[in-house]
């Protein structure tokens, strides 16, 4: 895969993530565990 190919994929994923994160209330479990991921 191409750097290029790798770059789309993680921006789609974050973006996905970042969906997720919108639709769910702060002190949610689900919110939290996405935001513990992304901060690692």
């Amino acid at each position: 895969m191409s750097k290029e190919d790798l770059m789309k994929i993680s921006v789609e994923e974050f973006s996905r993530l970042q969906d997720w994160m919108l639709l769910s209330p702060e002190d949610s479990e689900a919110y939290k565990g996405m935001k513990k991921g992304m901060m690692s």
